[in-house]
């Protein structure tokens, strides 16, 4: 049989821990609010490397064009 006093302090470990968990999730939140931007600014980060490499590629290619042609007018 449990006594009064044991009840009492359960019941306060329960409420401690119920704080605990709230300033815990609180915390989380805020964390993966951070984290989600973070991924979306390296996700675009991402992106924009790979189409500067396309940007790049498609100027060389206009630069690699005009010298063929100019060669094939000169001879």
């Amino acid at each position: 049989m449990t006594t009064v006093g044991e009840i009492e302090r359960k019941k306060e470990k329960r409420k401690e821990n119920k704080n605990k968990n709230k300033k815990n999730n609180k915390t989380n939140n805020k964390n993966m609010k951070k984290n989600i931007k973070k991924n979306e600014k390296s996700k675009m980060n991402r992106k924009n490397k790979k189409n500067r490499g396309a940007e790049k590629n498609k100027q060389d290619m206009k630069e690699w064009s005009k010298t063929i042609t100019r060669l094939k007018r000169t001879g």
